[in-house]
């Protein structure tokens, strides 16, 4: 560490990792214990043993030996794709910053959602204030969860890798429903797009009559909740534009565009080629 023994009890979160602090730093260990005691730090131990430190810790993430860098990667990762950083600190005080868009990175980020998510119950974000974010020995919250996953569905599809893209956000839908978790909406309007880029299946089924009802599903969803996004709204209503007008092989189910909507203008990429074909000045969500 860089910073100085003062600035841990100002800290509002501490991560231990690869160290058994109170052993071979028993002083800083004594900084931390009391930066959590007596100033309400939230304290991260990473270790496969459970060293002394893991008494105040919030949570432990009892890793296998040797998986320190892919739980630092795929943190970097999404710390970095979610622009939690502190961009006017790196561009102060950094050289050859860059923010990993690599086959590695999303390799990185596989293996730390299920370094510290496999077979652990979790909480959305409403369960975790209403507990005062004391987190229940041995329970991980859905914040570590469905932020890695969403992000990594994302990054599949931002590179047009809609097959991969479709199995990460349908894995993510299919987990918000059966543990009773919202999950954020674009994972809905999403998954229909990539579903009209597809075209159609195998045995020639057109995917427009998976992408319809989830558009008409996201749009319940929006309306439901009261939401006032105009981006995601568009991009809701795009899709059902797209696959009535564009698709390549047009749906099988009946459908209307919704009543009350102004039908949204697109840029229309037709399934299957890299090619644009402008119609309009907005586009589909990249």
């Amino acid at each position: 560490m860089t910073n100085s023994m003062a600035d841990i009890t100002q800290a509002r979160a501490i991560l231990a990792i690869g160290t058994n602090t109170t052993e071979q730093h028993p002083v800083l260990s004594l900084q931390i214990k009391q930066a959590v005691e007596k100033h309400g730090a939230q304290l991260i131990v990473a270790d496969p043993r459970s060293i002394e430190l893991t008494a105040f810790a919030t949570l432990h993430l009892q890793l296998e030996a040797g998986t320190n860098i892919a739980l630092l990667n795929g943190l970097a990762h999404v710390i970095l794709a979610e622009n939690l950083h502190d961009a006017g600190f790196v561009a102060a005080r950094t050289e050859n910053f860059e923010a990993r868009e690599d086959d590695a990175a999303q390799v990185n980020l596989e293996r730390a959602v299920r370094l510290v998510c496999a077979d652990c119950p979790l909480h959305d974000y409403s369960d975790i204030e209403k507990l005062g974010f004391e987190i229940p020995e041995n329970e991980l919250p859905a914040e570590v969860y469905i932020p890695a996953w969403r992000r990594l569905g994302m990054v599949y599809h931002a590179r047009r890798n809609f097959e991969d893209a479709i199995a990460i956000l349908e894995e993510l839908l299919a987990w918000g429903e059966a543990h009773d978790v919202a999950v954020p909406l674009e994972a809905y309007y999403v998954t229909a797009t990539d579903y009209y880029y597809l075209d159609r299946a195998e045995d020639g089924t057109p995917l427009c009559n998976i992408a319809i009802p989830r558009a008409f599903e996201a749009l319940d969803i929006y309306e439901r909740t009261r939401m006032d996004d105009p981006n995601a709204l568009t991009n809701i209503l795009s899709v059902i534009v797209l696959c009535r007008d564009y698709a390549q092989t047009p749906p099988t189910v009946a459908f209307q565009f919704p009543e009350g909507y102004e039908e949204p203008d697109v840029i229309v990429r037709r399934p299957g080629t890299g090619d644009d074909q402008t119609d309009s000045e907005s586009e589909t969500e990249q």
